[in-house]
């Protein structure tokens, strides 16, 4: 909200993250600009012109799929003509954000060349993420007691459309792995939950819900390779987490991970079961290979922080001051739309896990949501979800 930009001179530099949040992103971006602030963003800037029409036919086709009977199923066509007839999608950006800023942070060269595509500028800056795991004395044992499986094929994340994990599940249908979820506990979008739970298959499915340290820690050193079938990832922690832990990787090689495991993998196409399927068997019966682990080993936070702080630096020392015809766009519009200082404090709330007291204050101050910014209604069908996965939780 407007407080957090009163006082000119109580910071150098805003860091605004995620592109693909136009109606918050755009907003902060104008009042930075307005104010001759200088600003980097963390884009997190997936291209849904790839994958996003056809992440939505897939969810459809199971929609009709999961349910059936087998007769009705042998009458469906499969699922590879739903995604051949799904169109490219648009991409979903911040115009202003992206061209204004004094410095774009991707987490990926693969990103990277998508926003130098969109927004023709120079101003991109490769900033790889960071990830840590927990050395605990966790041994494998503890989470094969614990949900009595073995030999299983792991997918850590929580379960949604965009990760995919219905694909997974019909890539391993017909076979006797037990296929092991660690979805968190909590989903924006139960329904597909449901689904995932309720698709039939020939071996085991686990869903463990919140997982203690010591049992995540366990659930990867007992798995026997770590599977991510998203449709997109940026670059997807949780496989560099496994990486780390010394799991086989097998991930969709749509996003940024290549770029930061190009060596020790296997890959697959997120809109291809049988590739799927294909790429599991040769990870079931892959030698360990320590490559992924150690190019996930370069990967910290505290590289990331160094990085970053570099790149804060830069973008001060190099500001010259916004051109007057962009400031003078930014203070025509930054005042029409004022995200109010109750979002930018649900955010906080959601991020903590203290998700009933964000729902507390959304709902007192829905109506002035409504009132102010008209186009911050698309997060109502958030908050909406959140509220649908509070009352599936126990």
């Amino acid at each position: 909200g407007d407080t957090a930009f009163q006082s000119q001179q109580s910071y150098d530099l805003v860091h605004l993250f995620n592109l693909t949040l136009p109606q918050m992103t755009d907003v902060f971006a104008k009042k930075a600009v307005a104010r001759n602030v200088p600003f980097v963003v963390t884009t997190l800037q997936e291209d849904f012109r790839h994958f996003y029409h056809k992440a939505v036919a897939a969810w459809s086709w199971f929609k009709e799929y999961v349910p059936a009977r087998e007769d009705r199923r042998a009458a469906l066509p499969p699922i590879s003509d739903a995604l051949k007839r799904a169109k490219p999608g648009e991409l979903r950006t911040s115009p202003f954000a992206g061209a204004a800023a004094n410095l774009l942070c991707a987490c990926g060269e693969t990103e990277a060349r998508l926003l130098r595509s969109v927004f023709s500028h120079s101003r991109v800056s490769v900033t790889p993420f960071g990830s840590s795991i927990k050395d605990l004395p966790a041994p494998a044992s503890l989470f094969e007691q614990a949900f009595g499986v073995y030999n299983f094929v792991l997918c850590v994340g929580r379960v949604e459309p965009r990760k995919n994990q219905l694909m997974l599940l019909l890539a391993l249908q017909e076979s006797d792995l037990p296929v092991v979820f660690v979805d968190g506990g909590f989903t924006y979008q139960p329904d597909y939950l449901d689904m995932c739970k309720a698709f039939a298959r020939k071996g085991r499915t686990v869903f463990t819900g919140r997982l203690s340290d010591e049992l995540l820690v366990s659930a990867y050193r007992a798995c026997r390779l770590h599977c991510l079938p998203s449709w997109y990832e940026l670059p997807g922690l949780v496989s560099l987490e496994a990486a780390l832990y010394g799991c086989t990787v097998i991930a969709s090689s749509w996003g940024c991970l290549p770029d930061y495991l190009p060596d020790g993998c296997v890959w697959f196409s997120p809109d291809d079961p049988a590739g799927i399927r294909e790429a599991v068997l040769t990870g079931m019966g892959k030698p360990r290979d320590d490559r992924a682990a150690e190019q996930a080993r370069s990967f910290t936070w505290d590289t990331f922080g160094d990085n970053m702080l570099r790149q804060y630096e830069c973008a001060i020392q190099e500001h010259a001051g916004f051109s007057p015809s962009l400031i003078a766009e930014a203070e025509r519009s930054a005042g029409i739309v004022d995200l109010p200082d109750f979002m930018a404090r649900i955010t906080m709330l959601v991020e903590k896990g203290r998700y009933g007291e964000a729902l507390r204050i959304y709902d007192e101050q829905r109506k002035a949501i409504e009132d102010s910014a008209p186009e911050l209604h698309a997060v109502d069908g958030l908050m909406e979800r959140l509220r649908k996965g509070l009352r599936k939780c126990p």
